[in-house]
């Protein structure tokens, strides 16, 4: 039955084919639309998530790097950390002996293949026990009168601590932040006089320069696990922009000491 106003027929209610797929096409617009933005998000939230990681992982290790170095010709004097005080070992010659092929007398630290070694002594209560101020990479408080020698050294992308037979991983290269490079410079003193003369690489440093080192700079390369960002990072190390040939995350963690002995 046709209803009719005026000799017009009035149209049934729904959509046209053509009205169909117009409002099709423009949802499948949005919903891309919207998908991208999701991924997006997700992207985001990810990068963030491992550059967050990777600077986590970057003030550890350099606060830990600066706390055992800060030890090297030190011990503390006192009865507790709270109030104790620092102090230098007046002989360095006397109480860090030579060693055959890897000490002289009274150095304190030295770099060989890529391990930074370096040694220090402890501080007690009267009774003979640690008193809690000064500790090895292991975790372990360090009593005086034993002079502790400890060497930081990349295994693969991992980073390790190792005092004598022990070691403990710094950074562990089977989680999502690896270590790719470790390189030391050297400020050197050449006349004793309190002032860096010179900066020398570790890898062409004479037993000399270390015995003269003021101060270290330590940098590290730390990067996420693969795939974290979907294009080649360009990042800096060492002084150099390197290009990525993978989708890792790369960020420089530098490390200053001064060695106060």
């Amino acid at each position: 039955m046709n209803y009719t106003t005026s000799g017009s027929k009035f149209r049934s209610p729904g959509f046209t084919l053509i009205e169909l797929m117009i409002s099709m096409t423009i949802g499948i617009i949005v919903l891309i639309s919207a998908t991208g933005l999701i991924i997006s998000a997700a992207d985001a939230r990810r990068i963030v998530k491992f550059s967050a990681e990777l600077q986590e992982e970057s003030f550890f290790i350099s606060h830990l790097l600066k706390q055992q170095l800060a030890q090297a010709g030190y011990r503390r004097i006192g009865t507790a950390s709270t109030t104790s005080r620092a102090i230098p070992i007046p002989n360095l010659d006397d109480h860090y002996p030579p060693v055959t092929g890897k000490w002289l007398s009274g150095q304190l630290i030295n770099i060989t293949s890529g391990a930074l070694s370096y040694r220090f002594d402890g501080a007690s209560l009267p009774d003979g026990t640690p008193d809690g101020s000064i500790y090895d990479c292991l975790g372990n408080a360090v009593p005086v009168g034993v002079v502790i020698e400890a060497s930081i050294a990349m295994q693969g992308n991992s980073l390790v601590c190792s005092i004598g037979a022990n070691s403990i991983p710094l950074i562990d290269g089977s989680t999502d932040t690896i270590i790719e490079q470790l390189v030391f410079t050297l400020g050197v003193d050449t006349n004793n006089d309190r002032i860096i003369d010179r900066t020398v690489d570790s890898s062409v440093a004479t037993a000399t320069d270390f015995s003269n080192t003021r101060n270290l700079t330590i940098r590290m390369l730390l990067a996420s696990r693969d795939g974290v960002i979907k294009h080649n990072q360009t990042y800096r190390f060492n002084g150099a922009n390197v290009t990525a040939t993978d989708n890792r995350l790369r960020t420089e963690a530098v490390v200053p000491v001064a060695l106060r002995h």
